[in-house]
């Protein structure tokens, strides 16, 4: 989950895998290709890295993070799983 798309995220979704519409990653400007809207779906991302950094600034405002901090937990767990074959339905 150090390197994932919203596709690999939506494929574990499909396939049944809970906790991971709890939080959803950042997909930053730069990595948006406006000609090609599909790409953004593709686009890899940090995701236990993006949590990591938005657990680290509410703490540093003081807020409440035990909430992200159980996302963390459950998308470490996570971490390294291997992906389910996604199979094409609209052959």
């Amino acid at each position: 989950m150090h390197s994932v798309s919203l596709q690999e995220i939506n494929t574990l979704i499909q396939a049944g895998v809970d906790g991971l519409l709890d939080i959803l990653p950042a997909i930053p400007g730069a990595l948006v290709d406006a000609k090609e809207p599909s790409s953004d779906v593709n686009a890899k991302v940090d995701f236990i890295g993006q949590i990591e950094a938005h657990i680290a600034f509410k703490q540093s405002r003081g807020e409440n993070v035990d909430f992200l901090n159980q996302v963390l937990s459950n998308i470490k767990h996570l971490d390294g799983m291997v992906m389910p074959v996604r199979i094409d339905t609209q052959a």
